[in-house]
């Protein structure tokens, strides 16, 4: 008969066979959309020029050897260029010392910086990155196409000093979002006194460690 030349087919092989390549496909896709909407997060110092210090904090002795207090505070454009909403997760600074070794340094809390412009009694507020002030909530949200801006403080202290250059210090600022994507900028923090540093942020060396 006809039906007896027909060859038998595995039906269940060849339907896991369908389901695998459409499990394939559709996450083919996924991965697409998602590197094509993931968040893209670029951080930019603003001014340059200014607001990239560092200053020296009190020095201590431990053990018959001096240690340096140095801090360092760096103002911040972080711009999101993907299409995805994101929060900031972390923005570290790394400094390289002079026996060549990278420290990483976490942001500390401090008192919100405060300008006082030309104008009698009129002042500039400045958000710090990630905390809560009197006149800022302090939310690392980055909507897509939108950036956050502020502050943020680090300080070094110990006997392996970083390197210091015509009184430039280089440095890096990492940042991660809550997906784990990540970026970079170098920063060229320029000298400030203590003094002129608590202009802005008058109880900066009062701040624990």
């Amino acid at each position: 008969m006809i039906l007896d030349n027909i060859p038998n087919i595995d039906y269940k092989g060849a339907l896991l066979l369908a389901t695998s390549i459409l499990a394939l496909i559709n996450g083919i896709i996924i991965l697409r959309n998602y590197l094509r909407d993931r968040p893209k997060l670029k951080v930019i110092p603003v001014s340059p020029d200014y607001y990239q210090w560092w200053f020296r904090l009190k020095n201590e002795k431990h053990n018959d050897k001096e240690y340096s207090g140095i801090g360092f505070l760096v103002y911040l454009d972080i711009v999101n260029e993907g299409l995805r909403d994101v929060s900031l997760k972390s923005w570290e600074l790394e400094i390289l010392t002079k026996n060549n070794r990278i420290v990483k340094l976490p942001p500390l809390t401090i008192p919100q910086p405060t300008v006082k412009l030309h104008e009698i009694d009129s002042y500039k507020h400045i958000m710090v990155l990630g905390q809560n002030t009197q006149n800022f909530s302090g939310s690392t949200l980055i909507k897509s196409g939108c950036m956050v801006s502020g502050m943020a403080y680090y300080y070094f202290f110990g006997f392996d000093k970083p390197i210091i250059k015509d009184e430039f210090i280089k440095g890096e600022i990492r940042i991660k979002d809550v997906f784990n994507n990540k970026n970079k900028c170098k920063i060229i923090f320029r000298e400030k006194s203590l003094a002129e540093v608590k202009k802005l942020v008058p109880l900066i060396d009062k701040i624990p460690y």
